[in-house]
């Protein structure tokens, strides 16, 4: 019964629209090349959303060393982001001047979104002192 009631709705305003000269105007004159496929923007709307914390991530995975690995410890938004910098057992040095080099350059995209970055140390299973790096 409740989808007859529907039924008979949607008839009656269908029929309303094609009666009135406006209506059946702008059913007719839809253009379908007007309307836009989700699945293929034009140009001027496709963007690539992107992740800062996963940027930053991928930015470590690529440069550091066989057997270093990387992850986020801390975030603070709009400011900065911690990275654990997790150093190979066995490593020798002072673990912050190791990581020292690992910060982005000054004209790197991730200074789009943090305006420093905490590279933490990671030796033995304990943190070590935090390097911080700047834009500049």
């Amino acid at each position: 019964m409740k989808f007859q009631r529907i039924g008979v709705w949607a008839a009656c305003v269908a029929a309303c629209l094609l009666w009135n000269e406006a209506g059946y105007a702008q059913i007719e004159t839809l253009d379908q090349t007007l309307v836009e496929d989700p699945r293929n923007p034009p140009a001027h709307r496709k963007y690539v959303r992107v992740d800062p914390h996963q940027e930053a991530i991928n930015y470590l995975l690529k440069i550091l060393p066989t057997g270093w690995w990387a992850r986020e410890a801390d975030y603070k938004a709009g400011h900065s982001i911690t990275l654990e910098v997790h150093l190979p057992d066995g490593w020798r040095g002072n673990p912050t001047t190791g990581v020292m080099r690992f910060c982005p350059p000054p004209k790197h995209k991730l200074w789009r979104y943090f305006k420093q970055m905490d590279l933490r140390p990671v030796l033995d299973d304990r943190r070590r002192t935090s390097y911080v790096c700047y834009a500049s």
